[in-house]
């Protein structure tokens, strides 16, 4: 009688801890599907900042060669004969191909940290894809295991294995 108590209550704990194991691997199959679409949704964001940041440069680029061609005509028909304003339009010009490096090295720094976002976002997606499909097949060993199509129907096989030995439903 001692050893059929015993059986029982191994068989009982057995049980809670096969519910519980089901528990935690939907709530983490919940999590995981969380954490990729908050992933895949980053990822999205990344790129439309990044094609927002190459626009914006291209603009940048194309009004400041404008501008700069437009102010180069201009100083030369007024001062072409002038020596100084040669030299002022050398530096002039200096000037502004070193700010136009300066933007150009801050755009790529800004996009180099952007591809990087990207790719940990990326990365970050193959984790939590691996971590899903681990769940689904625990899940599924499980179903296999008991002989059942899916997670509810393991669910209602095990509350009725429970109700049979009388236990409460355990949450």
């Amino acid at each position: 009688m001692a050893a059929g108590l015993e059986t029982e209550r191994a068989l009982l704990q057995t049980f809670r801890d096969s519910w519980r194991t089901i528990q935690n691997g939907q709530a983490a199959n919940a999590i995981l599907v969380a954490a990729n679409e908050k992933a895949q949704a980053a990822i999205t964001e990344q790129a439309r900042c990044l094609a927002n940041i190459e626009h914006q440069l291209a603009v940048c680029r194309a009004a400041e060669l404008a501008r700069q061609l437009n102010e180069a005509k201009e100083h030369y028909r007024q001062q072409c004969q002038s020596e100084r304003t040669v030299q002022k339009l050398r530096r002039r010009r200096d000037r502004v191909v070193r700010g136009i490096n300066e933007h150009l090295q801050s755009v790529r720094t800004t996009v180099s940290e952007t591809e990087a976002q990207l790719a940990q976002g990326r990365e970050l997606q193959t984790v939590l894809t691996r971590r899903l499909r681990d769940g689904e097949a625990r899940l599924e060993r499980l179903c296999r295991d008991y002989d059942v199509a899916d997670a509810s129907e393991l669910s209602k096989v095990l509350a009725a294995q429970l109700a049979r030995m009388g236990v409460a439903d355990v949450v």
